[in-house]
């Protein structure tokens, strides 16, 4: 077992974001248990490589480019490019196992590329799948970036759903896209739920759109339905 709480990277070049410029001869001490950032030691500008002393664990990067790890704060790692499948017929066609492993390819991926923290925003009727892929990373069962997770999006009834016209005799089922919530109680009841379920914050979609079908455009008298202020029409709530 080592000795310290820390090892250190040792580094040539070092990307410094906030001055937008690459610092030489930096050394960084990491903690062991938390994997932050414990120490940034500059080194002397004429030290000799073949005098550093190096630990038996330390991460000898000298020669190389440093970056900082990556963060992308709107992620949907059960999800793929649009242009390959749209996300609504992954969402109903394809197996929970299959998505499962794509997104496990997702952030082994991802970490690879230099992304060490990402915040997902939803699984698309995967339910809690985040917090527990999530949860696999932490303890080392799968290679990933540091997840924060929604589980469950929420919305109210009717708006973000996947879309099918053919449901005569209830025999055509699909999974459910959110959370739906309506009123106060309603979304105090479903955050509850999302926060037992393991999400790091809520995500709630508070403007999405009314249900459309295929055929909406030959339609030239549709109009958006109007949603109404609650102050008008003697205080009716949408």
């Amino acid at each position: 077992m080592p000795n310290s709480k820390t090892f250190t990277v040792h580094s040539s070049l070092l990307f410094n974001p906030k001055k937008k410029a690459f610092i030489k001869n930096v050394s960084i001490k990491v903690d062991r248990q938390s994997g932050a950032i414990a120490d940034v030691v500059k080194r002397a500008e004429d030290e000799d490589d073949a005098s550093l002393q190096l630990e038996d664990d330390d991460i000898d990067l000298r020669g190389k480019e440093v970056l900082p790890g990556f963060v992308d704060s709107h992620t949907h790692v059960f999800l793929y490019s649009y242009k390959e499948r749209p996300a609504g017929k992954q969402m109903r066609d394809e197996s929970t196992v299959e998505r499962l492993v794509r997104a496990t390819n997702h952030v082994r991926a991802a970490l690879l590329a230099g992304y060490t923290t990402y915040r997902d925003l939803g699984t698309e009727t995967l339910g809690n799948a985040d917090a527990n892929l999530r949860d696999c990373i932490n303890c080392g069962l799968t290679p990933g970036p540091r997840l924060f997770v929604a589980t469950e999006a929420l919305a109210s009834s009717g708006s973000y759903e996947l879309r099918i016209e053919n449901r005569f005799g209830g025999a055509l089922s699909v999974a459910r896209a959110c959370g739906p919530v309506d009123s106060v109680d309603g979304v105090c009841a479903a955050v509850r739920r999302c926060v037992g379920d393991g999400a790091d914050f809520i995500k709630f979609y508070a403007d999405f759109r009314c249900k459309v079908m295929r055929f909406l455009n030959a339609r030239a008298d549709w109009a958006p339905v109007r949603l109404l202020n609650e102050n008008e029409y003697g205080g009716c709530r949408v």
